[in-house]
C-alpha cells in the first residue's frame, strides 16, 4: 500500500513538472511586431523581437515588466534590443537631432555689368533642430530649422563687409512604409519657409553705405526619406524634397553721412518684387548607434534654389547704382538669381 501510494506521488510530482516545462517553453516562445526593421532578410520585415514580450517567470514583476525595459527614459541603455534577424527595429515616438553645419554658400553673382566683385561662394556655420513624432500606425510628424551666419569681405576691402544671413524651416506630415528589399521609405509633403538676407557695409569716411536685402519665401514640399542598416549599428539614410515658394522681395540701399555726432541719412533707394522659386534639397548620411537611444550622425547637403532670389551687388558706395553718390541711375526693379548652398553636417539623434 505503501509503495502504491509513492508510485501515485512520484507520477504526479513528474507529470507536474512536465506540464510546467511545456508552459513555460510556450510562453518563452511568444514573440511580437514591434514595426518594420531598418534591414531585410531573415524573418521578413517585422522580424521577431526578444527581449521584453518574453517573461520566462510568467508573472508581473519589475524588474522583467516590458514596460521597464522599454522605459523611454533610459536612453543611455546598450545597444541590444534587436531582432532575432539581427536588424534594428525603426523606432516610434518622440525624435530628436541636432547637426552642426558647415554649409558653402554662394556670393551675390556680379550685376549691371559694373566692374566690382566677382561672385564665389563662403563657408558658413551654422546649426539644425529637427523634432518629431512616429506613431505605432505609421504616421507622424515632423519641424526642422536650419540657421547659418556668415561674413565675407568684398575684394578684401576691410572696410566694406557682408553678412549672409540663411535660414529655412520646415512642417511636414510623414508615413512610414517598409520596404521589401530591406529598410523602409518615410514619404512626407508639408509647408516650407525660406529666408536669405544680406546686409553689407562700406565706410568711406565720413560717408557711409548700407544695403538691407531680404527674401521671405513661403511654399509648399514633397519629399522622401530611405533607410536601411547595415549591420546592428550602422545606419544609411537619403533624403530628397522638391518644391516650390513665393517669394517676397526687399531691398533698400542707404546713404548717410557722418556729422561729428551721429550718422544721419541722406538718401534711400529701394524697391519691392515677388517672385516664384523652385528648389530642391538633397542629403545623404550615415548614422552609428552608440546606445539604444542615441546615434551620432554624418551627413552631406545640397540646397539649390533656381532663381527669383534677390541679392546685394557688393559694389561700393561711388559705383553701387543704389548710392546716391555713385552717379547712376537705381534699377526699376531689382536682380534676380539662383543659389546653392551644399556643405557638410555632424551631430546626433535621440530616436530617429
Amino acid at each position: 500500500m505503501l509503495m502504491n501510494k509513492l508510485f501515485i506521488a512520484c507520477n504526479s510530482i513528474l507529470l507536474a513538472t512536465v506540464f510546467a516545462t511545456l508552459g513555460v517553453a510556450q510562453y518563452q516562445s511568444h514573440t511580437h511586431s514591434d514595426g518594420p526593421t531598418l534591414g531585410g532578410g531573415g524573418f521578413g520585415q517585422n522580424g521577431l523581437r526578444l527581449g521584453p514580450s518574453a517573461r520566462p517567470f510568467g508573472q508581473d514583476n519589475p524588474i522583467t515588466e516590458e514596460n521597464w525595459y522599454d522605459y523611454d527614459a533610459q536612453m543611455w541603455s546598450p545597444f541590444d534590443v534587436t531582432g532575432v534577424d539581427g536588424h534594428v527595429h525603426a523606432p516610434t515616438g518622440f525624435f530628436f537631432a541636432y547637426d552642426f553645419l558647415h554649409l558653402s554658400i554662394g556670393r551675390p553673382e556680379p550685376q549691371f555689368g559694373l566692374p566690382g566683385v566677382t561672385g564665389g561662394n563662403d563657408f558658413h556655420w551654422g546649426r539644425r533642430y529637427n523634432l518629431g513624432y512616429m506613431g505605432e500606425s505609421d504616421r507622424g510628424f515632423s519641424v526642422s530649422w536650419l540657421n547659418t551666419i556668415g561674413s565675407f569681405f568684398p575684394g578684401n576691402n576691410a572696410e566694406h563687409i557682408d553678412t549672409v544671413y540663411y535660414n529655412i524651416v520646415e512642417i511636414n506630415r510623414v508615413f512610414r512604409q517598409s520596404v521589401s528589399s530591406g529598410g523602409y521609405i518615410e514619404p512626407y509633403l508639408g509647408a516650407r519657409y525660406t529666408g536669405i538676407s544680406d546686409r553689407t557695409f562700406n565706410d568711406l569716411d565720413p560717408a557711409r553705405f548700407r544695403q538691407q536685402v531680404d527674401n521671405s519665401a513661403f511654399g509648399a514640399q514633397i519629399g522622401s526619406r530611405y533607410v536601411r542598416d547595415f549591420g546592428s549599428r550602422w545606419v544609411f539614410s537619403f533624403d530628397g524634397t522638391l518644391g516650390g515658394l513665393y517669394n517676397t522681395q526687399r531691398y533698400s540701399g542707404i546713404n548717410e553721412v557722418f556729422n561729428g555726432v551721429d550718422f544721419n541719412v541722406t538718401g534711400i533707394r529701394s524697391n519691392r518684387g515677388s517672385d516664384f522659386v523652385p528648389f530642391f534639397d538633397l542629403e545623404g548620411g550615415v548614422q552609428y548607434r552608440v546606445t539604444r537611444d542615441i546615434s551620432l550622425r554624418l551627413s552631406g547637403t545640397i540646397i539649390y534654389h533656381w532663381d527669383g532670389l534677390v541679392r546685394a551687388n557688393n559694389l561700393g558706395i561711388l559705383a553701387n547704382p543704389y548710392s546716391n553718390l555713385s552717379g547712376f541711375a537705381a534699377p526699376a526693379s531689382a536682380h534676380v538669381e539662383s543659389n546653392i548652398a551644399a556643405g557638410i553636417a555632424f551631430g546626433f539623434d535621440w530616436r530617429r
